[in-house]
């Protein structure tokens, strides 16, 4: 039976906001005085004769008035797992009430700060080794936790901080505060030293309409000594891929070739026809350093030069680069048509952790390559030429053949499409290098990870230019010693097409780097949504993209 007890309002006010003594022992060590109930700061709860005491570490449990019941509350609930062992109760404990009206907060029971990350930054600076917060507030910004310092829900509100356990504060952040790839709601980084996150809800929102976002409750780095107690982790769903983006056509057609020199004819008297007149082939097309995707200066695509025409003649054009053949006495070859370039790949199902960025889904379908020029078309051969001695006079007839046509230059090549975006993950609690943190009696829901991406089509080529007509020829003598035209140039080569994005993942826990995770109590609700599906593309012809996975835990011992 609980013993009847009447306390005066104001008198409770008094003794909550004196607080308890600097010197009270930790939960490993309290004597039996210490746990007893602490009959001065009995809290009347309905007015008739039910009453209840404060009690335990600080004062901070509850427990009805006499008869010995047992001290409840969460950090007596802790104290076999963890609470501070020396927590200083004057200077070591902080509050936190959101509503809280009065004049200057200072984290004092009596006036407590109004913003959780304002007392935990308070707390490191103060040395203050836990913070209570009351009442069931709606914190809407990413709450980073600090090492040493434990922060407790499950209190009611200013001035009482008595222990309720339907007082839950709620962190729901904003869509729009997703970073780097990222929306998370908690954030623990580098907590060696024990620290406890107790009775709290992390709510994220769905990312439906916010693409390559993976949507995580708490993500933990290096915080091995982080125990979550009485937690409830909902990650809302991951956000889809985004299409990857078309590759650009190419506008840089080859360059024509150009024009052999003309034939020339002379009659020459008492001297044999000069060896040293000779009639330049025509220039080859530009080469392909013009083009807009070319990674490296290149004469790929580049046509050959007319063969240069002389007293012989017929000899053969220059052959491309990459091209086509020359011949004697005949056009240019044209150049040899490319094949598009090569394809994306399908990216694997990867989370990727760095120690100075958040974590990103990386699973998105490689870019196709961008093409190369088309090949240029070889430069023509020279026109025939000769020299004749006339029969009868001392007179010789020079021919010296003219220049054939330079072949045309191939085609810029088309950009190469971009892959699509893999789709998000949805992750209750993301770890890395946190081998051994605890999760204790807590709720950890994942929900649908998002699609992936599809891939861009490849841009297309330029057209190749075309080739140089051969030198004209002289009608005089015996017969034509016109230039042979070069060969056409080939379009550029058409961009690949990039490759569709994987489907994003959905855990109720995932770890990285060996990481192990204590899961401790009896009931603990681990739950992963649906995996997203792997991206598809009606601009090309490349497989789906890899699909996401769905499990409880991913990669924890």
């Amino acid at each position: 039976m609980g013993r009847n007890c009447t306390v005066l309002f104001g008198l409770i006010l008094a003794l909550l906001a004196t607080g308890c003594s600097s010197d009270t022992p930790g939960p490993s060590d309290q004597s039996d005085a210490a746990m007893d109930a602490d009959a001065s700061m009995d809290v009347r709860e309905d007015g008739g004769d039910a009453c209840e005491q404060r009690c335990g570490l600080c004062n901070l449990g509850r427990t009805e008035c006499g008869g010995g019941a047992a001290c409840v509350g969460p950090l007596q609930e802790l104290a076999p797992v963890d609470s501070p062992s020396s927590l200083d109760c004057g200077t070591g404990l902080l509050f936190v009430d959101t509503d809280y009206g009065g004049n200057d907060p200072d984290g004092t029971r009596s006036a407590p700060f109004t913003d959780l990350q304002t007392a935990i930054t308070a707390a490191e600076s103060q040395g203050a080794s836990a913070i209570i917060v009351g009442g069931s507030p709606i914190i809407l910004d990413v709450v980073t936790l600090t090492e040493g310092v434990s922060v407790y829900g499950g209190f009611d509100r200013h001035p009482t901080f008595l222990p309720n356990p339907q007082a839950r504060p709620s962190i729901q952040v904003e869509a729009s505060t997703a970073l780097e790839g990222s929306l998370i709601g908690v954030i623990a980084r580098d907590i060696t030293a024990r620290t406890v996150f107790s009775g709290f809800e992390i709510d994220n929102p769905d990312l439906n309409n916010q693409n390559d976002v993976s949507n995580i409750g708490a993500y933990l780095y290096n915080a091995p000594a982080l125990t979550l107690h009485r937690m409830r982790i909902l990650a809302g769903d991951a956000g889809d891929g985004s299409d990857g983006a078309d590759g650009q056509d190419s506008e840089i057609e080859g360059t024509d070739g150009k024009r052999g020199d003309a034939a020339e004819f002379m009659r020459v008297q008492d001297q044999a026809c000069s060896q040293s007149i000779m009639n330049a082939g025509g220039e080859a097309g530009e080469p392909a350093s013009q083009c807009e995707f070319l990674s490296r200066l290149t004469l790929l695509g580049a046509g050959g030069d007319g063969a240069t025409g002389d007293l012989e003649g017929n000899a053969a054009g220059d052959d491309a680069p990459t091209g086509a053949q020359g011949g004697r006495a005949d056009p240019g070859e044209d150049g040899t048509p490319r094949e598009p370039a090569d394809n994306g790949t399908n990216g694997g199902l990867v989370l990727r952790i760095e120690s100075d960025a958040r974590p990103r889904a990386t699973g998105y379908g490689g870019s196709g390559n961008d093409g190369l020029p088309g090949r240029g078309g070889a430069g023509g051969a020279a026109g025939n030429g000769d020299s004749q001695e006339l029969p009868g006079t001392n007179e010789t007839n020079c021919y010296w053949g003219a220049g054939g046509g330079g072949g045309g230059g191939g085609g810029c090549g088309g950009e190469g499409g971009d892959g699509g975006e893999a789709g998000g993950w949805s992750v209750g609690i993301a770890s890395a290098n946190s081998d051994g943190f605890v999760i204790f009696n807590s709720t950890i829901q994942a929900a649908a990870g998002g699609d992936g991406g599809g891939g861009g089509r490849g841009g297309i080529g330029a057209a190749g230019g075309e080739g140089g007509p051969g030198g004209f020829g002289t009608s005089t003598g015996t017969g034509s010693s016109a230039g042979e035209p070069g060969g056409d140039g080939t379009a550029g080569q058409e961009g690949g097409d990039g490759a569709n994005g994987t489907g994003g993942a959905s855990y109720a826990v995932w770890c990285d780097d060996s990481t192990s995770v204590d899961l401790q109590g009896e009931d603990n609700e681990l739950t992963a949504g649906t995996a997203g599906q792997g991206g598809t593309s009606d601009r090309t012809d490349l497989p789906q993209g890899r699909p996401g996975e769905a499990g409880r835990t991913q990669g924890c011992r």
